[in-house]
């Protein structure tokens, strides 16, 4: 059976913060003779979050991301090599705003079949300008076009993010991913109750 390569984008970044987590907890929850991850992540980043325990299990991280503050022109040539050289079956873009979708359009146009965005939060209060909502609502618009799913860590967060797309895809091209948790651990262990409560003295 083959195995499915995805591509992460804007899942991992200096900081162990809320989508690192989510992220590299699902990577421990999925089956890995099943589907692979691959990680873009920024060129200015020495070290990212969980990026020495996700090496050490074989897991390609690509420090190969320009962000379009250091230049436009530098953003999308390194999005564009990127993509030429490197072949994938699906690419998640995680998202906290839609103001940059551009990992999506490039893997259109390099006919990568899925294309996923991912939205992780249901409201960020941050007043944004009327370039940022403008450059928001064209790429909400452009969705349909460069996107086949669309995620969200809870049905508040697709709505939030996708509007109206987000009820008419949902159960179709929309769904709802919770956090990857191995419920193993929180089984109960009668050898672990016994031990707890010789410890307690109870």
């Amino acid at each position: 059976m083959k195995t499915v390569r995805v591509l992460q984008c804007g899942a991992l970044t200096d900081t162990y913060g809320g989508i690192e987590a989510y992220i590299y907890n699902q990577w421990k929850c999925i089956d890995k003779d099943k589907i692979t991850y691959e990680f873009l992540v920024s060129r200015f980043d020495d070290c990212v979050a969980y990026e020495k325990e996700l090496q050490s299990a074989g897991v390609k991280i690509h420090h190969d991301w320009v962000g379009r503050t250091n230049g436009i022109f530098s953003h999308y040539k390194a999005l564009y090599n990127f993509f030429k050289n490197h072949e994938y079956d699906a690419v998640v873009c995680n998202v906290l705003r839609l103001s940059n979708i551009d990992c999506l359009l490039f893997a259109f146009f390099f006919h990568i079949p899925i294309r996923i965005v991912h939205s992780h939060q249901a409201f960020d209060g941050v007043k944004h300008g009327c370039k940022y909502k403008l450059m928001e609502k064209l790429h909400l618009h452009l969705l349909p076009i460069f996107c086949t799913h669309l995620l969200g860590c809870s049905n508040e967060a697709g709505r939030w993010m996708f509007g109206g797309l987000w009820n008419k895809y949902l159960g179709n091209r929309a769904f709802v991913i919770k956090n990857g948790i191995d419920s193993k651990r929180f089984a109960y262990s009668e050898t672990i109750r016994n031990d707890k409560r010789t410890v307690l003295g109870v």
